[in-house]
């Protein structure tokens, strides 16, 4: 399994999340029940931006992204250091806009879903 290119800079932000919705019922009698509606909480797609990233890491990126369109590859969280199998997701796993006063920068947004956590 291939690992995140390392030569990438660490994104400005990456917020993510858990989902772990909940089926909840009201009886007439007034009580209520909930029990999770997953056997275990999924996690969020994770959405990493970078605010300038050069020419030459967008092309490692988007290389990166053409060989692993749907395979695994291994992702260190820069928040939490934990190591996740991931992958891309989504219709636009990559989005770039070039910055107009930086001729060879651009805005990043990189959306991967990490799948299991490699402990």
């Amino acid at each position: 399994m291939y690992n995140w290119p390392n030569s990438l800079p660490f994104p400005s932000t990456c917020p993510s999340g858990v989902r772990d919705p909940l089926l909840e019922d009201e009886f007439q009698s007034g009580d209520d029940a909930a029990r999770p509606q997953f056997a275990a909480p999924r996690c969020m797609p994770v959405t990493l931006t970078w605010n300038w990233m050069h020419k030459t890491h967008l092309a490692t990126l988007r290389a990166f992204q053409k060989y692993h369109r749907a395979k695994l590859f291994l992702w260190t969280d820069p928040f939490t250091g934990e190591l996740w199998e991931a992958r891309f997701s989504g219709e636009e796993p990559i989005k770039w806009s070039p910055i107009a006063k930086l001729p060879d920068y651009a805005q990043v947004t990189v959306v991967i879903k990490a799948v299991n956590e490699v402990t």
